[in-house]
């Protein structure tokens, strides 16, 4: 996977190289027929110096970023290639029409979760959604052995950006917040910003569903009306 950086300095970029990364990372989590593959983000600074790469790769299949120039890109996938070694083919059509199945934004998560649906309905990746799943069963257990021991628990909780770790302590929020069971939990954030739109959009949300009902409820108001005077009508 290659990233162009076109007249970008003499020097491979910090914030150039998290971001091939970053798009390896999504391919890897996020693209059905990428799951299993090799991936190696390839960064081309066209102007920067020669920079010497050791071609490794983590235990999920992403390779560490390498670097190279606009002279240099041939000689390094050609390296890159003699490392790896042959892989089985890629069919470019169903690759290309492969479906890209990220967790939803938190915008959506946090306005279905709070419409009464579970964390499982509202992931759009199947992987995701069980892995989600297990996570919130596993913070609640921790949650109810801490409560039937007196005791106090922190749980860490980590993943690749856009894992689904924000949604997971939404979903866990949501679920624990019952005050018959004398449980008031309450989710913190430090991102103003994401606080700030959360809230404008389950407000804009909840009017919007106080809206619907109150429409449906004189939708089968009208209807009942129409039905009785269809009735009286008829024995007239």
């Amino acid at each position: 996977m290659i990233e162009f950086k076109v007249g970008y300095g003499n020097k491979h970029q910090k914030n150039a190289i998290d971001q091939v990364e970053d798009y390896a990372l999504d391919l890897k989590n996020f693209h059905g027929e990428s799951h299993e593959r090799l991936i190696i983000p390839l960064l081309v600074s066209t102007k920067s110096t020669h920079a010497n790469n050791t071609i490794s790769k983590d235990a999920d299949g992403i390779f560490k970023p390498a670097l190279t120039n606009k002279d240099n890109v041939g000689e390094l996938i050609q390296e890159i290639n003699g490392v790896i070694g042959l892989q089985p083919p890629i069919n470019s059509e169903v690759w290309e029409n492969s479906v890209y199945k990220p967790t939803p934004t938190i915008i959506e998560a946090a306005q279905a979760l709070y419409q009464g649906h579970d964390v499982k309905d509202i992931s759009r990746s199947d992987s995701g959604a069980i892995n989600l799943s297990i996570t919130s069963n596993k913070v609640n257990q921790i949650i109810d052995h801490a409560k039937h021991n007196n005791e106090k628990v922190i749980c860490f909780v980590t993943g690749v950006p856009g894992a689904g770790k924000t949604l997971a302590g939404l979903n866990i929020a949501n679920t624990r917040h019952n005050f018959k069971e004398e449980e008031h939990a309450v989710f913190l954030s430090r991102n103003r910003p994401l606080v700030k739109v959360l809230k404008e959009a389950l407000a804009r949300n909840r009017v919007k569903t106080i809206l619907v009902l109150k429409n449906l409820q004189r939708r089968k108001k009208l209807k009942r009306l129409f039905k009785t005077y269809t009735i009286l009508e008829m024995k007239d």
